[in-house]
């Protein structure tokens, strides 16, 4: 009925199983951090990520119902070679183990200067424009 509206959609890219890797890039220096022990606080795991070097900004996803830290992390170093530290200590894995990676996320939003030399959002755009269309028209 109009009036209703549902609460925002959120998406982490990284979160999802998606292989579009490139070469990293000087302007490389975000992130993905999985599997970081849910049982030290917060400040420690702060502690352990200022370790590889001056980190900028670090955001921890929490479960969008319960609130609870998930695990996972998104770090965003001064330096590229601060953040490729931390991705060689920590390589992805099948064993659980804390994993870094390059952030997805920021290679988007880095377009076609990116690593992955690729307009992503534009794409999403064309291809999310007709459900948009859909999910307003009554069926």
């Amino acid at each position: 009925a109009k009036g209703d509206s549902l609460p925002p959609l959120v998406l982490y890219l990284d979160e999802l199983a998606v292989v579009a890797e490139g070469p990293p890039t000087v302007g490389d220096r975000e992130v993905h951090v999985r599997n970081l022990p849910l049982d030290v606080p917060k400040q420690e795991l702060q502690e352990f990520l200022n370790g590889f070097g001056k980190v900028d900004e670090a955001f921890f996803l929490r479960d969008p119902h319960t609130d609870a830290l998930t695990g996972s992390a998104y770090v965003r170093f001064a330096m590229h070679g601060d953040a490729l530290g931390m991705i060689e200590a920590y390589p992805p894995n099948d064993h659980g183990d804390t994993q870094a990676r390059w952030s997805m996320s920021e290679r988007i939003r880095q377009g076609t200067k990116g690593a992955l030399a690729v307009d992503v959002l534009g794409s999403l755009r064309g291809w999310l424009a007709p459900l948009r269309v859909d999910a307003l028209c009554p069926s």
